[in-house]
């Protein structure tokens, strides 16, 4: 089968969750369809991949620039549709994917931006990744604007729309989203981290997170003012390792804390920490560090709004609050067989839910049976 792949950003570097997901697909998805792909493009933003684009007969580029999305961001807000849904897709892209398109073969479509389409004669799966009408929050579920749960029911009208989770996937169903329209399908992780070795540095305590975003930073803050000084107090020897994206912004720095920015390889980090950390109080989606921490063999404490990103089954340790947190954290670093026993029960839970190949296989027979 043939298959068009079509997506307003280039998806490398996999710095970011999206394209970091696409990248992974797509890879999978070559060894079960002949694939072509127009793919938008900025300079600063995207890196071009030789290797990336072997997988497909035929690669398109279409060039952008930065202006050019803010001006298309602006005139969406004017017209009273949220920018994340169109300001990417330039009219080049757009006419593009039309001239593309070849008759009965489906078309994916990658990320809000691409619903911009217009609508094609052919079939389209749109790859939402996640919602942006809802944040989780440990109180519950926070709407975030009526106009984008809005344009999210309307997107799962037009395509078949796939999400990375199935509480996002439920929460579009609450609202009214056609079930058979909407099929989560999970976001797996790098296979070397099944196999790699454990030998951690006593008393480290990991936390991963592209810390460019909002809720990363503020949720490194909370634990930092409300549980590390009692965690320190504990038990001496005690430290805290930093690592990610945009770590370097990060200006406080207490004792005992190490900060990785931008690491390279992050398998390092897994093998040497005894607990991973995930004590962000909003998140939508799905935390992948959280995943990859489990694939790796750590055990994972994290609040509830990182917990419903994941899929049933998950054996995170889950605390709101700031004496659940720190008793959690406590229990973790203090029993080496606890640790060894959540941490072999997360990579049976990330071989089960978390594997791009059987990710893959489930979007080809999405895009196999759509109409």
């Amino acid at each position: 089968m043939g298959l068009l792949v079509a997506s307003p950003m280039y998806p490398n570097p996999t710095n970011r969750g999206d394209k970091l997901r696409w990248h992974a697909l797509l890879t999978s998805l070559a060894t079960l369809a002949k694939l072509e792909a127009i793919f938008g493009f900025a300079p600063g933003r995207d890196v071009r991949s030789a290797a990336f684009e072997r997988l497909f007969c035929s690669v398109k580029i279409v060039p952008a620039n930065v202006l050019q999305f803010v001006s298309a961001g602006l005139a969406l807000e004017l017209a009273g549709r949220p920018s994340v849904f169109g300001r990417l897709a330039t009219p080049g892209w757009r006419s593009g994917v039309f001239s593309a398109a070849s008759s009965g073969s489906p078309v994916l479509l990658l990320g809000p931006s691409a619903s911009a389409i217009p609508d094609l004669p052919f079939p389209a799966v749109l790859d939402l990744i996640d919602v942006s009408s809802r944040v989780r929050t440990p109180s519950g579920d926070r709407l975030t604007k009526d106009t984008v749960l809005s344009a999210e029911l309307e997107m799962s009208r037009r395509f078949v729309v796939i999400l990375a989770c199935e509480d996002d996937r439920k929460w579009l169903i609450r609202h009214g989203g056609d079930e058979r329209r909407l099929v989560a399908i999970p976001n797996g992780v790098d296979p070397q981290l099944f196999e790699a070795a454990r030998h951690p540095s006593r008393g480290v305590l990991l936390f991963v997170g592209n810390f460019n975003f909002q809720p990363n930073r503020e949720a490194l803050t909370w634990f930092l003012e409300h549980c590390w000084p009692v965690l320190q107090a504990d038990r001496s020897g005690l430290s805290l390792r930093v690592v990610g994206y945009g770590a370097d912004r990060i200006r406080e720095r207490p004792p005992a804390v190490e900060i990785f920015a931008n690491a390279p390889d992050m398998l390092p980090h897994y093998q040497e920490s005894e607990v991973a950390i995930a004590p962000l109080q909003s998140a939508s989606g799905v935390q992948n560090k959280v995943i990859e921490a489990m694939a790796a063999g750590l055990p994972v404490v994290c609040t509830s709004p990182v917990s419903r990103g994941l899929s049933d089954g998950h054996p995170a340790v889950v605390a709101d609050d700031r004496d659940g947190f720190i008793d959690a954290c406590r229990a973790l670093t203090s029993d080496a067989a606890r640790r060894e026993d959540l941490g072999a029960k997360g990579r049976e839970y990330a071989r089960r839910s978390h594997n791009w190949n059987t990710s893959a296989n489930d979007l080809y027979n999405v895009l196999v049976n759509v109409k």
